[in-house]
């Protein structure tokens, strides 16, 4: 379970809900999915997910930034967001 305060799992939920893939989830599933999730830290840099890569991974990024690319340019998403969806 993630150690974390009501307020930051109710800002995750939010993010989760944002979500075109989990919108349609109840809220007791969206806190389910923060509640067996797994914090992990990345350097500046790192790659999370390779573009074309079949993977089950989703990653909220709780804190910081991530860059997306997309054949056509780069897109920074800020924290709360949803990548790998």
């Amino acid at each position: 379970m993630i150690s974390a305060d009501d307020a930051t799992r109710t800002a995750w939920a939010a993010s989760l809900r944002a979500s075109p893939v989990l919108r349609h989830l109840a809220e007791h599933r969206l806190r389910r999915l923060i509640d067996e999730g797994e914090i992990r830290h990345f350097t500046a840099g790192a790659e999370l997910i390779h573009a074309d890569t079949l993977t089950s991974a989703v990653f909220l990024v709780v804190g910081g930034a991530c860059d997306v690319q997309h054949p056509d340019g780069t897109v920074r998403l800020d924290a709360p967001a949803l990548i790998g969806e």
